[in-house]
């Protein structure tokens, strides 16, 4: 069975060119480590309106990536958190989120360098 293909870079390419491609995946990559982090630690402080603010956020830079199955996994955390405030459900949804982000940092790498090799 082949993997999910988490991403899909044509929003990004119509920045024009490869190299730019490669920066907005770095960056990427670069500092969603550091909002999950955050998303966790919400999560075990029980802080329904930390764990909103920082799905939104992620929603968006995954909304770039059209990393379409991720950003729904966001939306129904927006709703869990935000909507319905119920924390189990927000727990769930982070594990689901963890999962799937572990699988698009790979894929995300690997795509750097794919678009690397092809530049040279």
């Amino acid at each position: 069975m082949e993997e999910e293909v988490l991403f899909n870079t044509a929003l990004i390419e119509e920045l024009g060119d490869k190299k730019s491609t490669i920066i907005v995946l770095g960056f990427f990559l670069d500092n969603s480590p550091k909002d999950l982090k955050e998303l966790v630690n919400s999560i075990a402080e029980k802080d329904l309106p930390g764990i909103f603010k920082k799905a939104h956020k992620l929603k968006g830079s995954l909304a770039m990536l059209k990393a379409d199955t991720i950003v729904a996994i966001m939306e129904q955390l927006e709703i869990a958190s935000g909507v319905e405030k119920d924390l189990e459900k927000a727990q769930h949804l982070i594990n689901l989120f963890v999962e799937k982000f572990g699988l698009l940092q790979s894929q995300l790498q690997n795509e750097i360098i794919k678009i690397k090799s092809s530049m040279e």
